[in-house]
């Protein structure tokens, strides 16, 4: 990895980095979920009002709402920092994108072109039963940006450069997301009688995550 970098941007520095209207969200220190309530709602106009860039500027973390809202930003979210390393190694473009540090591993951000499941994807790992990390393409989620982590750790910028464009089938998952191919991600974004899941001790960070295997069960 590139050596982290603590980082503090401004609002405007942040947009400036994603190169899209992104909606950023204000968040307490040490949280995941933001400030005020339906915030899946808030859209890229409502951030820039006066009083809502005072809020961003006054709450030490900044999250920020994936998918349409924010003109198809995604992340992808490894934990597991063995299964990420291997990721990045069939992967090459990584190096080009703007890639985040946090507690155990790291997020990748891209901004995505054509079809992408427009939800929160557990990944799946044949060498643990957890997932090692997720697919964060939307659905009413959000990822933090910045800040400090619950841990005591802060969120870091290991690769300062913009987002990547990026065609969902074009990445190399592996045996992460076996079937995720842009065939059958019509299938994956029409299933509606899957239970969304909230991580309540969180607050939200994780509303409309989809379990991939249940995902898969569902298609087969």
């Amino acid at each position: 990895f590139t050596p982290s970098k603590m980082m503090n941007l401004t609002p405007k520095e942040i947009l400036d980095l994603l190169t899209v209207k992104a909606v950023l969200l204000p968040i307490r220190e040490g949280k995941k979920y933001p400030i005020m309530k339906s915030w899946q709602k808030t859209t890229f106009e409502n951030t820039q009002k006066p009083a809502y860039q005072e809020d961003l500027q006054s709450y030490e973390n900044t999250g920020i709402i994936l998918g349409n809202p924010s003109q198809n930003l995604v992340s992808i979210d490894f934990d597991d920092p063995i299964v990420g390393e291997s990721f990045l190694l069939r992967n090459p473009w990584h190096s080009r994108t703007l890639r985040t540090n946090s507690k155990r591993g790291f997020n990748l951000w891209l901004i995505m072109e054509g079809s992408y499941p427009e939800k929160c994807i557990d990944l799946k790992s044949q060498a643990d039963a957890n997932a090692p990390g997720e697919w964060r393409g939307g659905g009413g989620i959000l990822t933090v940006f910045q800040g400090l982590h619950k841990s005591g750790i802060r969120y870091k910028l290991a690769q300062k450069l913009p987002p990547l464009k990026m065609v969902f089938d074009q990445i190399d998952w592996g045996n992460l997301l076996p079937k995720c191919h842009i065939n059958d991600i019509n299938d994956i974004n029409d299933i509606n009688d899957i239970k969304n899941i909230t991580d309540t001790s969180e607050g939200g960070g994780r509303q409309g995550r989809t379990p991939l295997r249940k995902t898969l069960t569902e298609q087969e």
